[in-house]
């Protein structure tokens, strides 16, 4: 019986282990054909990150020309749309500077005042800050967004015929 009685030597399976390993790779052979021979059409190239960075400015550069088409186009409905309305241009921009103030006030600007020269100093740092570590892809959804709301504007003032300021003289 006491043959068949068999103990575990650790230090000795790690020798054993040690002497005989071997990486092995797959065997090739045992791969279906199916598989192997796999088209390469579906597969996409890698681009190289200066190929994507050329291709992303491009698409910036594309973007910027078309937002400032867009929005000369804007700029002469805007000012057609006032003619008609009798709106005078110092009026609407008076408006449109109010409500934007209204909309941008800040929940702890009670608490803690700041003058005009350190609002002014933390806005450009603030720009600074952005323009550096802004992305490509960033700049490219920032011009998609402008150039929708832009294009959403247009639409709006080519509908309803005029810039959305109320006249301001009343007869």
């Amino acid at each position: 019986m006491s043959s068949l009685l068999h103990e575990y030597d650790a230090a000795k399976r790690r020798d054993y282990y040690l002497r005989t390993r071997q990486l092995t790779g797959r065997n090739k052979k045992s791969v279906p054909s199916a598989v192997a021979k796999r088209p390469t059409a579906h597969i996409p190239v890698k681009k190289t990150h200066a190929q994507r960075q050329k291709e992303l400015e491009a698409r910036v550069q594309r973007l910027q020309g078309k937002l400032k088409r867009l929005q000369a186009a804007l700029k002469i409905l805007v000012e057609a749309a006032q003619k008609r309305s009798g709106v005078s241009k110092n009026t609407s921009e008076k408006a449109a500077i109010s409500n934007h103030q209204n909309k941008t006030s800040d929940p702890t600007s009670k608490y803690q005042k700041k003058t005009q020269k350190q609002k002014d100093a933390a806005a450009v740092a603030a720009q600074k800050y952005r323009d550096k570590n802004k992305v490509l892809e960033d700049q490219v959804t920032d011009l998609n967004n402008k150039i929708k709301a832009i294009r959403d504007r247009i639409k709006r003032i080519q509908k309803t015929g005029s810039v959305g300021a109320s006249k301001s003289n009343t007869r």
